[in-house]
């Protein structure tokens, strides 16, 4: 029998990570009786960005601190302490006027995440001329050669007494192929600001070097290892040049929408400050005029496929020159959306009407009966309907790692429902989790397989609106109780197609059912034998597509329940 004893269960990344935005809005005692948690955050999460939006953050959140700089604001406690940083030491370096070496900071973030406007924001704020401000983008460079010209342009601007503000963009990128390879070119014009060309040194004076991210998407995650290929960059050197930096998450979930319970925050302050910038007239005495359906797509989409740029073009390009407010038909046609979102899920999103998502979790016996399909299958239908009953007024999203049996199972009649979403907790990378499912695409060779490996890839491409990747474990049992576990703890109700039994086949399922439970979780165990060859499960009563409820109001848990 596989046991948790290495704590798998236990999530890191929700331990000790507090902020007074975090305190007033969220309950995270994930032990107590009130199994709704997950879904209480998200409905008061989802409140309060609609408020920032219509209303302004300071009158949305009274009691929450936020930073203000410019057209820039955030109540994120650890961008507001990078900002602050980088805000500090470019005043103070700005005051020592006989500094002949640059300050060096940097910012990381994911694409579109707002990494330059930030800067410009700090830069406008501390009388930083727009005329001495100089953005390189070192992926756009061949040859290390080409920093040649940048450093002639920052000298100039020094020359006509202005302090550059010069902005490296991507400089983690190879350089010639090698990883890293640009840090070693900034070492000497970080300390000594100076560079050389052809064995001669030349002053390059003051500045302001801003160096920016592209592959990793935190200052920890650059700073994270130490090997020899790093050493060879000269990484540890870089990081030592630099006097702060910014982590600026961006509008997409970090890591993702599931376990980043604040993104939708993160989202209204920017989408107030574009259309504020935008459309200014459709601010009226202080409150933004915005139609419901439209708020919420544009807060809970799952993705914006290049960040915050996206929901920066989709603002501009809508239809609200001459409009007092911002209605559905002013939104941009649908071509124009999908570059930008989910169409589907966006367009579905804006007829919702404040109704918050119900995530589904599922789990159970890879191996089904196949002469028992329909029944189980009318037995997962009952569930699903005592569960809207139950929660009504709720779209449904499907959470699972859409194994072969319960899951595929259970996963196809809730994506038959209007508007549902899918969301794939993938337990090793998908090109190996695939050959679960059959080993070839070949018909001829396996056709189930073949079948299995097409229906995912549908799912995965079509339906999906996220997926999730569980990081890297020992073994693959690990991998799947991990993943179970995840879907476990955040999800708001389960639906498990299972025998009971505890023995060694089914026990990767009795114990996520067993972490569900913990958790409080509501329960919709449809009854189903494993239909493993060698399983250990032996003849006693056949109770295939009976449904008991656990953890709900108006059901008794032990009762078993016919279709």
């Amino acid at each position: 029998i596989f046991v948790d004893d290495k704590g798998l269960a236990i999530n890191p990344k929700t331990l000790g990570n507090w902020t007074i935005l975090e305190r007033t809005l969220l309950t995270d005692d994930m032990l107590q009786q009130d199994y709704l948690i997950n879904t209480r955050n998200i409905e008061a999460v989802s409140e309060c960005a609609r408020n920032i939006v219509i209303y302004g953050p300071r009158k949305a959140l009274p009691q929450v601190p936020i930073e203000t700089i410019g057209s820039w604001y955030s109540a994120d406690r650890q961008e507001v302490e990078g900002v602050r940083s980088v805000n500090n030491a470019m005043r103070s370096y700005l005051q020592l006027e006989r500094s002949q070496t640059p300050l060096c900071v940097a910012v990381f973030g994911p694409p579109g995440a707002g990494k330059s406007f930030v800067i410009k924001e700090i830069a406008k704020g501390l009388g930083l001329d727009a005329d001495a401000q100089l953005t390189f983008n070192l992926s756009q460079f061949r040859l290390a050669s080409e920093l040649q010209n940048a450093f002639n342009q920052i000298r100039d601007l020094n020359l006509k007494g202005k302090t550059p503000l010069v902005f490296w963009d991507e400089f983690d990128t190879p350089c010639e192929g090698q990883p890293l390879g640009w840090l070693q070119y900034f070492l000497a014009p970080m300390q000594d600001g100076e560079f050389t060309v052809q064995g001669r040194t030349h002053p390059l004076g003051r500045g302001i070097y801003v160096f920016a991210g592209a592959t990793s998407y935190s200052f920890e995650a650059f700073r994270a290892g130490n090997d020899v290929q790093d050493r060879q960059a000269k990484k540890p050197d870089f990081i030592s040049r630099l006097r702060a930096y910014i982590n600026i998450k961006g509008i997409n979930g970090d890591p993702n929408t599931v376990e980043d319970r604040l993104y939708m925050i993160r989202r209204a302050f920017i989408l107030r400050q574009y259309l504020e910038a935008e459309a200014p007239h459709i601010k009226s005495e202080g409150q933004i005029e915005i139609d419901t359906g439209v708020l919420d797509a544009f807060l809970q989409v799952s993705q914006y496929l290049h960040g915050a740029r996206s929901m920066d073009n989709l603002i501009k390009m809508s239809s609200l020159h001459d409009k007092r407010k911002y209605e559905l038909s002013s939104l941009p046609p649908d071509h124009i959306l999908k570059m930008h979102v989910n169409l589907d899920e966006f367009n579905a999103l804006t007829r919702m009407g404040h109704r918050e998502m119900l995530r589904i979790g599922i789990s159970g016996h890879v191996k089904l009966d196949p002469r028992q399909m329909t029944v189980l299958q009318q037995a997962v239908q009952k569930a699903i309907d005592f569960i809207e009953q139950e929660f009504p007024d709720r779209y449904l999203t499907v959470f699972s790692p859409l194994a072969i049996g319960a899951d595929r199972l259970v996963a196809r009649e809730l994506l038959k429902k209007e508007n549902s979403r899918l969301i794939v907790v993938l337990p090793v990378p998908q090109e190996e989790y695939i050959n679960d499912f059959g080993l070839t695409d070949d018909y001829w060779v396996d056709p189930e397989g073949a079948e299995l490996r097409k229906e995912f890839k549908h799912w995965l491409s079509e339906r999906a609106t996220e997926i999730i990747n569980i990081p890297p474990l020992p073994s693959r049992k690990e991998a799947y109780l991990r993943a179970g576990y995840f879907i476990a703890e955040h999800s708001d109700v389960m639906i498990v197609v299972w025998d009971g039994q505890q023995d060694s086949d089914s026990s990767i399922t009795a114990q996520i059912v067993a972490q569900a439970e913990k958790l409080h979780k509501p329960l919709c165990h449809v009854w189903a034998r494993n239909h493993k060859l060698d399983s250990s499960w032996k003849e006693g009563i056949d109770k295939h597509g009976q449904v008991r409820y656990k953890r709900f109001s108006c059901a008794q848990s032990n009762q078993w329940w016919d279709i």
